[in-house]
């Protein structure tokens, strides 16, 4: 992670993590551990909005104090690094107080079902001889219950943009908006990537709702990549339908995506199509016959009206929660 230099005039707040997380997701001691952090120098730093809470850009150091205080070991600091901390609400619109309970447990589940499922994977893939799996989908993330905050490290410090699959409002999709892309260089692969995650997730019954995932895209070339960035919305299940819902769920994410983002996306959403609808059918009897009947609505809808689709999807998260028959 790159490191930054917030200067002499920033005013420091110091927090004390609820959990830690490493470069695979594997939890790490809080004991001792405290976090200084500080906004950066530029004042024009980047802030999001979204439904549940704000974003904005911090930068984060850790300090490690001795466990013994009358010991003569000094306390440590290591290195300023670019982090996007998320605040949920603590009240809505009218000035009720919200159950932040709602946000801060789930999202912490959230993140550990979804990387207990990455090194389950990350193991097979040793044992087999296969290249590790994708760190960076759920490295280095800290979580503070005390103050309804979840700190990741920044996705847009070196330009990159940012497309979350919500309205949120983050950085650089604006400018995607209003100078869109013409040709996504690297979409196949992504796309296999991208539904590989999908199904690695499904095998352990987890439920990834559209909206875990960020889109992004490189400036200058824009080859596209993803991370998982929100973890509210994710879950166990245990019954069918958990493939069939992800794999909606995946292709209402990357369509959301291309027709914000992209000038020509019918090419890219036949693509997505004929994919999804390909790993479905590999295990289709798996899934109840309304599943499989909601499913090939919303392929067949994969590029049309909003509003129907997005019924069609919800559709399909209902039946797998076991409200429709």
């Amino acid at each position: 992670m790159d490191t930054i230099d917030p200067g002499e005039s920033s005013d420091p707040q110091w927090i004390s993590p609820s959990a830690i997380f490493g470069t695979m997701g594997e939890e790490l001691p809080v004991t001792g551990k405290v976090y200084e952090a500080q906004d950066p120098q530029n004042k024009e730093q980047w802030g999001g909005q979204g439904t549940r809470g704000r974003i904005r850009q911090v930068l984060l150091r850790e300090h490690v104090v001795p466990s013994d205080p009358r010991s003569n070991e000094p306390e440590t600091a290591g290195p300023f690094t670019p982090y996007a901390m998320k605040q949920y609400r603590t009240v809505d619109e009218e000035g009720t107080v919200v159950n932040t309970d709602k946000h801060d447990k789930p999202a912490l589940n959230g993140y550990r079902a979804i990387a207990s499922s990455i090194q389950r994977e990350a193991r097979e893939r040793q044992e087999a001889g296969l290249p590790p799996a994708r760190s960076h989908l759920i490295e280095n993330i800290i979580f503070d219950e005390e103050n309804h905050r979840i700190y990741t490290p920044l996705l847009s410090h070196d330009g990159t943009h940012v497309v979350s699959v919500g309205r949120n409002q983050s950085h650089g999709r604006n400018a995607l908006f209003n100078d869109q892309i013409r040709t996504i260089p690297n979409f196949s692969e992504f796309l296999k990537e991208f539904i590989h995650d999908i199904l690695e997730r499904s095998k352990d019954r987890i439920a990834v709702d559209g909206d875990v995932y960020f889109f992004l895209v490189n400036p200058e070339t824009h080859v596209i990549d993803y991370v998982h960035a929100d973890f509210e919305r994710v879950g166990f299940i245990d019954r069918k339908g958990v493939k069939g819902n992800n794999l909606a769920q995946a292709a209402s994410a990357i369509r959301h995506f291309l027709l914000e983002c992209c000038k020509n996306p019918e090419r890219y959403l036949r693509e997505v199509r004929e994919y999804i609808q390909k790993e479905f059918d590999r295990d289709a009897s798996s899934e109840s016959q309304y599943s499989r009947e909601i499913f090939a609505e919303i392929m067949d809808q994969l590029d049309q009206d909003t509003e129907s689709y997005w019924q069609s999807v919800v559709r399909f998260a209902k039946q797998l929660m076991g409200r429709n028959p």
